[in-house]
């Protein structure tokens, strides 16, 4: 072996200096090709995800890689912590060599396996693909913020008539729509809010029994839902292709959106409904029932940071 290589060696310090150039250049299309490969490959990746789970943005700054098919999709994340670090997570300077560790966050979506070791790029895609209809299983964050969340929505089961929902949410549809999302929750939903960025028609997007829905949120005090109301709904869906519709509001149904309804295949909560749903889960919630979760904001992922990490406006 050792003859072997010293002969090699030999041979190359003896080449022409026209031969060293050519054999630089060789190596150097060698290197490209594969970084023209792996470009390639991964454009192709992304394209892919994107198409087949409704993705609009997916960056180049992540790695994508095929896997088995998963049922569900699931999330871990992670978020980087100082080699030693003192106890309320921030870096222990008595230490000369103490280094951030920035481990991978993770997403599996049907037979892709995206991976960053940015946070937010990874939730990002997965906020994406909720958004688009797809389930994704709440991850431990989630669920923390989940019980946060029960907490207040138990703390509004004073609620016990329209009146008194269309008033505390009146002029905050926002508020109101994740008033909804948590009684869909104690009703055994995953439920999720759509952001205002990308409301394509409607507020919310449930999952139950493998079943998809998307629903419309209207907190109205005098007025009535109408037919053109439930026309949007019915062709928001007809790119959300959800397998039910359902619309909620705090008012009633005209007798043209009821006959609509029963057509299109729309499940209506008027406002007597919806106070009965808030009498049966809003204030009764079993504290004991698993939380499924609610949808992290970029601030609540900054808190999972350590404190001198984050930056100034993250800060709590």
């Amino acid at each position: 072996m050792q003859a072997w290589f010293g002969d090699l060696v030999d041979r190359l310090v003896a080449l022409e200096p026209q031969a060293w150039l050519v054999l630089v250049v060789v190596v150097l299309l060698l290197v490209g090709f594969g970084y023209l490969g792996n470009w390639i490959v991964g454009s192709m990746l992304r394209a892919g995800l994107s198409a087949e789970f409704g993705l609009t943005d997916v960056p180049h700054g992540i790695r994508i890689r095929l896997g088995y098919r998963v049922p569900e999709g699931e999330m871990t994340l992670s978020f980087p912590r100082w080699l030693y670090p003192n106890r309320d997570g921030t870096r222990d300077r008595r230490r000369s060599r103490n280094a951030l560790i920035r481990d991978w966050s993770t997403l599996a979506l049907g037979r892709y396996r995206v991976r960053s070791r940015n946070p937010f790029r990874v939730y990002e895609l997965c906020r994406q693909a909720r958004e688009a209809g797809h389930c994704v299983a709440w991850t431990l964050e989630e669920q923390d913020k989940g019980r946060s969340s029960e907490r207040r929505q138990r703390l509004l089961g004073d609620l016990r008539s329209a009146a008194q929902i269309a008033a505390r949410f009146a002029g905050n549809p926002t508020g109101f729509e994740h008033y909804c999302a948590g009684l869909f929750r104690s009703s055994g939903y995953l439920a999720q809010v759509t952001s205002k960025t990308r409301d394509g028609g409607y507020d919310l997007v449930l999952e139950r029994g493998g079943v998809h829905y998307i629903a419309e949120c209207k907190c109205y005090t005098t007025t009535t839902v109408g037919r053109p109301d439930l026309q949007k709904l019915v062709g928001a869906n007809v790119t959300a292709r959800a397998q039910g519709m359902i619309f909620v509001t705090t008012s009633d149904y005209s007798s043209d959106a009821r006959e609509y309804a029963g057509q299109a295949g729309i499940e209506l909560i008027d406002g007597r409904q919806l106070t009965l749903l808030a009498r049966q889960v809003g204030g009764s919630a079993d504290p004991s029932q698993p939380v499924l979760g609610a949808m992290l904001t970029n601030r609540d992922l900054w808190q999972y940071y350590p404190a001198d990490v984050r930056p100034a406006n993250a800060r709590s």
